[in-house]
């Protein structure tokens, strides 16, 4: 896989996945009025993913700007989901080489990185 199809395939893979995990927690995503997302507006293809498939949902979301500095939550959320994009890259086998020399073999990036990421997950 080649890097300009990187955002589309992982676009469609966003999409499905929200949607499943929207629909497996659909009566509590529905029990509050309206769900923030805060947000650094990082990806441009984000916003619409998820305002469609919630509101498709029946669920009113509103996003709200928010700084990396300004909450540590969105600093932990941004991690963990450029943990699921090296993930899928590695996956996918567009590893850089960097990312090579950083994470090491798959075992390592998985034991040090993603199983404990899976742990703090819902």
């Amino acid at each position: 896989m080649n890097e300009e199809n990187l955002p589309s395939s992982l676009n469609v893979r966003f999409g499905r996945e929200l949607r499943a995990w929207a629909i497996q927690r659909l009566g509590y995503l529905k029990s509050f009025e309206k769900i923030l997302v805060y947000y650094d507006y990082g990806q441009s293809l984000v916003d619409p993913l998820i305002t469609g498939v919630l509101l498709a949902l029946g669920i009113d979301v509103e996003f709200v700007k928010c700084r990396q500095d300004d909450a540590v939550l969105l600093q932990v959320a941004d991690m963990a989901c450029e943990l699921e994009l090296i993930k899928f890259k590695y996956s996918e086998g567009s590893f850089t080489h960097s990312e090579q020399e950083f994470f090491g073999l798959r075992g390592k990036l998985k034991k040090d990185f993603l199983i404990p990421l899976k742990k703090k997950m819902f």
